[in-house]
């Protein structure tokens, strides 16, 4: 368990939990014990595919969201990138759940991870950091770039940053989908080594989607046609980058624009 002397007050956390939303009606905001669920075995086919593999650990709710969101890139070969392979069980998984001339990229820092390695099935297991500048880059121009990057990686918040900022713009296909597992860490002691968190990140990049209009604070700028109009508006490069970030438990989907021009509208 990794642990960092500098302290993040769990105090604050928990005082945050008040914060974050004042505006809830007191029926909203009002404490109700969660139960865990009855059943063990968590349905779906991504489910019974870890179920079944040695050396696997996931989260149960995630498997729907794999169901969900990797179905569709099933129906074509494909480049996944993962960062962090534990065991290879989750590697194995995506070697058989993608289609058979799909090439699965598996990293860790472990060295003991590099037996996973089966050129011939098109599963390539490469040892380094995800913190790694040159170490990403060398994977990339290797295998890159990829349709699918899944950071299942050390969920330390300045490494998720990191990586995400290393591999986003060059080692992401253009409608791509950058997966971040576990970032439910954003708010635990353990993992948390700076005061921004990765969710903290992922929030700002909320912020990055909507930046023009915080440069243009009137619809009439956006029109297709009128003497207002704007043609073009200074922004972040990743505000033209992103074509949507989903939140899920212990999830972040960051979806990349494959075209995506300035926002227009019109009257008719």
């Amino acid at each position: 368990m990794l642990f960092f002397k500098k302290k993040f007050s769990r105090h604050k956390y928990r005082l945050g939990l008040r914060q974050w939303c004042p505006e809830l009606s007191p029926e909203l905001a009002q404490s109700v014990q969660w139960l865990r669920p009855a059943e063990k075995t968590p349905p779906g086919e991504t489910a019974s595919r870890f179920s079944n593999t040695p050396g696997a650990h996931k989260w149960h709710h995630y498997f729907k969201i794999y169901d969900e969101l990797f179905g569709a890139l099933r129906l074509r070969p494909i480049s996944v990138l993962e960062i962090g392979i534990y065991k290879g069980a989750s590697a194995r998984v995506w070697r058989d759940f993608f289609h058979a001339e799909s090439t699965i990229v598996g990293i860790d820092i472990n060295t003991k991870c590099a037996e996973f390695d089966a050129p011939g099935k098109k599963l390539h297991i490469r040892i380094g950091s995800q913190q790694d500048k040159e170490f990403l880059t060398r994977v990339n121009q290797e295998f890159g770039p990829f349709d699918l990057i899944i950071d299942d990686g050390s969920h330390v918040s300045s490494h998720m940053i990191s990586s995400f900022n290393h591999l986003f713009l060059d080692g992401l296909k253009p409608g791509g989908l950058y997966f971040v597992e576990d970032t439910h860490t954003s708010f635990w002691e353990s993992h948390r080594d700076q005061d921004r968190s990765f969710m903290d990140f992922c929030f700002g990049l909320v912020q990055c989607m909507h930046a023009h209009y915080v440069a243009n604070t009137t619809e009439k700028l956006f029109r297709v046609e009128g003497p207002d109009s704007i043609a073009s508006t200074a922004v972040p490069r990743i505000t033209t980058l992103i074509d949507e970030i989903r939140f899920l438990d212990s999830v972040i989907a960051i979806r990349k624009a494959s075209s995506k021009s300035l926002p227009q509208s019109q009257h008719w």
